[in-house]
Formats: structure tokens, sequence, C-alpha cells
């Protein structure tokens, strides 16, 4: 019997929504999808009914409740030992690990001034802070890549580090923003079966 339920936002506009979303996707879970509509006079009021915290997404396995993201992260992985939540090699599992905190923690000036807008396409100039968090993003790509030996994912198969820094990659290609070396990176992630659905 099915008893997970995730509770989201529009994944279009919602970055952690569609980090909960993918990492569901990646542990093969049967799972129902709830979506609260944002933007909305009765958003706050919805939400709470699910998520304690009032924010998404919220999984829900039964009537357990988990609200926030690396911590979904986490549970899916020990449900899940199969999947490719976490490479199975303990070094690249702990660089996805802080990888993930980073960018769960960091890059503020990048996500607020390039609101996630899957469907948008736009040119936008950004100020240096920004840039800063790109370059450090990059940064991070290069390192994953380098120590992985990798020539596709992050850190080999699609995994959490690679549905985490997703939206990231949404917004690079809706502002336009420089893609430095990574151009290849960012196909596999936007042309990713689970990206595009």
């Amino acid at each position: 019997m099915n008893n997970l339920t995730l509770y989201i936002g529009n994944k279009n506009y919602s970055s952690w929504s569609m980090r909960g979303w993918l990492l569901l996707k990646l542990a093969k879970a049967d799972f129902k999808e709830v979506k609260i509509e944002l933007f909305t006079d009765s958003y706050y009021k919805e939400i709470l009914k699910h998520s304690p915290s009032g924010k998404v997404p919220c999984l829900h396995d039964g009537d357990l409740m988990i609200w926030d993201t690396v911590a979904i992260t986490e549970y899916l992985y020990e449900k899940f030992p199969d999947s490719n939540i976490y490479p199975t090699n303990t070094a690249l599992r702990s660089i996805a690990r802080s990888c993930i905190a980073e960018m769960h923690s960091g890059f503020m000036d990048l996500r607020s001034e390039c609101k996630m807008n899957i469907k948008m396409v736009k040119t936008k100039n950004i100020s240096q802070n920004a840039s800063n968090d790109l370059k450090r993003i990059y940064q991070i790509w290069d390192y994953c890549k380098q120590f992985s030996g990798s020539n596709k994912y992050l850190l080999g198969d699609f995994g959490a580090i690679d549905a985490f820094f997703a939206p990231i990659v949404s917004r690079i290609i809706s502002y336009g923003l420089d893609r430095s070396n990574h151009k290849e990176y960012i196909n596999c992630i936007s042309n990713h079966t689970y990206f595009k659905e």
C-alpha cells in the first residue's frame, strides 16, 4: 500500500518543490503528489494542514511528516537503499552531502535575483554577488566531476546532488547566464527524463 504523499507548490516556480519531487522519482517511489497553490490568500492556511513549517515540500509517510528537503533526502536514502539517491562510494557520498548542504543554505544572491521560472527565457544582467555565487557553483561542479571522473552527471549516475542543482540549471537557462565550460552538464540535466517531466 502506498503511504507516501508529497505536498508541494508549483514545480515551475518552487525550486524546493522541484527538488523534493525529483528525489522521489530518483527513489522510484510510489507516491501521491498534492499541489498547494502558491501566491494565493489561502496558501498558508492550506499548507499548515500538511506541513508544520508552513513550507513546501513536505513528505508524509503514513502519520510521519518530513518537512525539509535535506531530511527528505536522508529519509528516502534509508527507505530506498538500492536507489540512486547517493553514490555507493563513501567518499562520493560525503561529497554529495557537502554539496547538498552548501546548496541548501547558500547562493542567496543568485536565488533572489533569478527567481525560478522554467517556462521563461530572457537575458538578465546579474550583480557581482550573484556572479560570485555562480562562480562558486561552477567550482563545485568542476570539483565533483574531477574527483569522480564522471563525464556526465556530477558524481556518476543522476543522484540527489544533481536534483539539488537542477533548479540552478533551470535558472541558468531561463536567464541566459554564462555557462562557462558547463554546457554539457547543463544539457544533461535539462534533457533528463525527470527534469523534462
